[in-house]
């Protein structure tokens, strides 16, 4: 796995699940990380006790298909295969490079096997996800095949692969999203070998145009609106899929985001980010007067007699929560001849361990926290295309970006009303979860991308107004650069 033939970790692994008489799915711990966590690789062996990574083209993708296909399963302590739906005959691999942090594997064009490169000890969202959108018959996601998992000695199943169905000449929403922006914007990239930026002259014929060009927001707000509908609908695996939540969840994603934004604060004052403590500094008090709506909120259901917890499932008063997607961005929403699909239901990278185990299920959240990320991915999708175009449109973007936002939303709240389904999206949150997706996003800059910090700084620029005549941590005194 992984595409490299180098001599496995060299850590005993715990478990082995066979794929063949020469082939295994290996799990061996990493105790270097925080929290207990452990490396899930394919391997194979040529002689006794001399295993290696495989490659692609050895046949182990082949292998977990044929597993599922398979009426029987080989039994291996502490494994388990969930069967689905059962996948086509398939043979020939391919891999698939968009994954960063799992790897990917066609098999015949017809399979795609993902194998889970690093297990950590908590509940994973996935199989139970699929499986209920599978029993609610939802089709906007890539079937899912089955899943092959280990349980964990704390008890808890992590999946180790998911084998789901391959959507032919499919590219995810940060590919097809910045080309419909340009064909709207009428920016025609050039790839010209002589232009070092990849970008010719702004002149010339556009591509024919794509019929997806003007309603592709509202496409993909009815799209998730459908996907939190299902979500929402009772199943054998989810008999209570949506519940109220009191004031202690509030004000436990109020300190989460104010966390974010302290340590936000510090990064730009730092310069690791370039221009961010020009851009930051004089939002900073928007930004957390956003954040602090949540305590605001969560003082008014005090008033009103909302309890703490689980009483405010008694009473009507509370937050609605549910199974959400989790990690809701352009990247997982795959266009391919068939329409429009999301993938991807492993949660939240970025939430910390404490953030996991704090309150139930991270899972289950607002639909607004969903809601929130698409909506900055959006705004996100505009600054791909006018950093493509040099950024000689960045006014026509900034324009784009606020009417394709009220667009997606609007038909979002259409889709749910269509279903009387209004209450699963409550509004007043929308605005810190927004905040403190800034903030997430301009923190993963920093550790992992520091070049992808120009796309939500130039969001926060355009959405949050900068206070007047502010003085930033530096002590210089600045304009507002609103």
């Amino acid at each position: 796995m992984g595409g490299s033939a180098a001599t496995a970790d060299s850590r005993a692994p715990v478990a082995r699940y066979p794929l063949g008489l020469r082939m295994a799915v290996s799990i061996a711990p990493l105790p270097d990380d925080p929290a207990p966590t452990w490396q899930c690789t394919v391997q194979a062996t040529e002689e006794a006790n001399a295993w290696r990574d495989v490659v692609e083209g050895d046949g182990a993708a082949e292998a977990f298909v044929d597993v599922l296909r398979h009426t029987v399963t080989v039994p291996a302590e502490g494994f388990r295969v969930v069967r689905l739906v059962p996948p086509p005959e398939a043979t020939g691999e391919r891999a698939v490079d968009a994954d960063r942090s799992n790897h990917s594997v066609v098999v015949g064009e017809r399979v795609v096997v993902t194998w889970i490169r690093r297990l950590r000890d908590r509940e994973h969202p996935a199989p139970l996800t699929l499986a209920h959108l599978a029993e609610v018959r939802f089709l906007g996601v890539p079937v899912t095949h089955g899943i092959l998992t280990w349980r964990s000695p704390s008890g808890r199943e992590l999946p180790c692969a998911v084998a789901t169905g391959y959507l032919p000449r499919s590219r995810n929403g940060w590919e097809w999203c910045p080309d419909l922006v340009e064909q709207q914007l009428g920016v025609r990239p050039s790839k010209s070998p002589t232009d070092a930026a990849g970008l010719g002259p702004m002149t010339g014929p556009m591509p024919l145009p794509d019929s997806w060009v003007e309603d592709f927001p509202a496409r993909i707000g009815r799209l998730v609106a459908r996907l939190h509908i299902a979500l929402a609908t009772p199943s054998a695996l989810l008999p209570e899929p949506v519940r109220r939540v009191g004031t202690d969840h509030l004000r436990s994603w109020h300190t989460a985001a104010g966390t974010r934004l302290e340590r936000v604060i510090g990064i730009a004052a730092s310069g690791v980010l370039d221009d961010a403590d020009h851009v930051l500094s004089p939002r900073v008090g928007a930004l957390r007067k956003a954040i602090n709506g949540l305590a605001d909120l969560a003082g008014q259901l005090d008033g009103q007699g909302a309890a703490p917890g689980g009483e405010a499932a008694r009473n009507g008063a509370g937050v609605v929560v549910q199974r959400v997607h989790g990690d809701l961005h352009a990247g997982q929403l795959v266009r391919w001849p068939g329409g429009l699909a999301v993938v991807d239901f492993d949660g939240n990278p970025a939430l910390s361990v404490d953030e996991e185990t704090a309150l139930d299920d991270p899972l289950t959240q607002p639909a607004a926290r969903d809601i929130a990320q698409l909506l900055l991915s959006l705004d996100h999708v505009g600054r791909i295309a006018d950093e493509r175009s040099r950024f000689r449109f960045t006014d026509a973007v900034d324009e784009w970006s606020d009417r394709a936002r009220a667009e997606l939303l609007a038909a979002y709240k259409a889709e749910l009303a269509h279903a009387d389904m209004e209450h699963l999206l409550d509004e007043r949150l929308v605005p810190a979860f927004e905040a403190e997706q800034v903030c997430r996003e301009l923190l993963y800059a920093a550790r992992h991308r520091v070049p992808w910090a120009h796309a939500p700084l130039a969001g926060l620029r355009l959405m949050v107004p900068a206070e007047r005549g502010h003085r930033s941590p530096s002590g210089r005194h600045r304009a507002a650069d609103a």
